[in-house]
């Protein structure tokens, strides 16, 4: 699965509450990527608990259950 996350001028964590469903619905294994356009977004992609990388992208492994 391949999405684009984007925040839009003027609207406030469309992404990052976008990436939260995104969590819900994929598989157990699987990689979420994103790229903040912001330092600020960017800490609200951490808070939601993905792993800030370089140049403001982020990722988060969607946990396996046992």
């Amino acid at each position: 699965m391949v999405a684009a996350l984007a925040q839009l001028p003027g609207t406030r964590m469309t992404a990052v509450m976008l990436a939260r469903r995104l969590i819900e619905q994929t598989p157990p294994g699987s990689i979420i990527v994103a790229a903040a356009a912001t330092d600020a977004l960017l800490a609200r992609y951490v808070r939601a608990g993905f792993t800030a990388g370089r140049a403001r992208r982020v990722y988060r492994v969607v946990p396996v259950e046992a």
